[in-house]
């Protein structure tokens, strides 16, 4: 080092004592304006804005108290939205639930209407009837026989009067079909009136 590069470093020690820094402060500070371009241009436009650094930092930070207030404010409405969103997604995922709830009840009707539409008009005509018994014939000729060719087995028949005989064999002996009883939920022997609905 030249006595004038040591007389120059002297003088800048000197100049910043007697601003009540310290050197290293100094070169802390020129550290953080090292990076930037034009670092010097924007010191000088910062003092001729603002008139001191401090008036500048209090501004910047005025500034940024503005910007995260503004972030957090940002921040509150999203989560409202989110909030609002999770509601509405949980409403649309009920509603579709309930829409496949729906669709599966109307194949339902649709396969119970394919199924049974054909025989609609049996129906209506046994609704018309008072009551109706459930019957199958006894006879043990037709038992035996039956077991060995389920078509030659004793009758089941249907009829709007308490019966006395077989309409197929003239048997006397009749029970009634508990299975079909059991099928509507009602006692056996009970009088059935079929209520069609509408």
């Amino acid at each position: 080092m030249t006595r004038e590069e040591v007389a120059v470093a002297i003088q800048i020690k000197t100049e910043v004592d007697n601003h009540r820094f310290t050197l290293e402060t100094a070169l802390d500070l020129s550290k953080e304006f090292a990076g930037h371009e034009n670092a010097r241009e924007q010191l000088a436009a910062a003092f001729n804005r603002y008139g001191s650094l401090t008036t500048y930092l209090d501004d910047m930070a005025k500034q940024g108290e503005k910007q995260k207030t503004t972030l957090n404010l940002d921040i509150a409405s999203l989560e409202d939205q989110k909030k609002s969103l999770g509601k509405e997604c949980s409403f649309q995922t009920k509603l579709v639930s309930q829409l496949h709830a729906n669709v599966a009840a109307e194949d339902e009707l649709r396969g119970f209407y394919n199924r049974y539409h054909g025989v609609s008009v049996l129906m209506e005509h046994l609704a018309s009837w008072n009551q109706v018994f459930f019957i199958r014939c006894n006879n043990p000729v037709f038992a035996i026989t039956g077991a060995i060719d389920h078509n030659s087995g004793n009758a089941n028949f249907w009829t709007d009067k308490p019966p006395v005989m077989c309409p197929n064999c003239g048997h006397r002996n009749l029970l009634f079909d508990e299975k079909v009883y059991q099928a509507l939920n009602c006692a056996v022997g009970t009088p059935i009136r079929l209520k069609l609905g509408g």
